[in-house]
């Protein structure tokens, strides 16, 4: 887990290793309590599974710059997207995506799922 001080950019880290390692109870813990107000980790679970082959997935490249503006913050991510079983361009698109944070007791968490963050 992150130490109450990571910064953004580490706590986006931290929740593709995590959700890399199939540990969905410590990326759930790395969601805002608002989420986590709307979607029980049993649903979390649910949810990652499907960010998983057969279904379309993705593969994180960058995690790039983080944005701090009081207690809210952006990190801007690339990946790409993949699919079993279809055949692809050799060189696949790669897409950008900004993630938003929010602080919490001193915390940065996610305020959304993001099948994005998978290393």
């Amino acid at each position: 887990m992150p130490e109450p001080e990571a910064s953004p950019k580490e706590v986006v880290e931290n929740f593709a290793l995590q959700n890399k390692a199939g540990n969905f109870q410590a990326c759930y813990y790395l969601m805002s309590s608002e989420y986590k107000s709307s979607v029980k980790l049993k649903e979390f679970k649910q949810k990652l599974v499907y960010c998983t082959p057969p279904w379309p997935y993705y593969r994180l490249l960058e995690i790039g710059e983080e944005r701090i503006n009081g207690d809210y913050a952006t990190v801007e991510i690339t990946y790409i997207e993949l699919r079993e079983g279809v055949i692809q361009p050799q060189e696949k698109e790669k897409k950008r995506m900004m993630l938003e944070l929010v602080k919490e007791e001193e915390s940065w968490k996610l305020r959304d799922l993001h099948c994005e963050l998978r290393s």
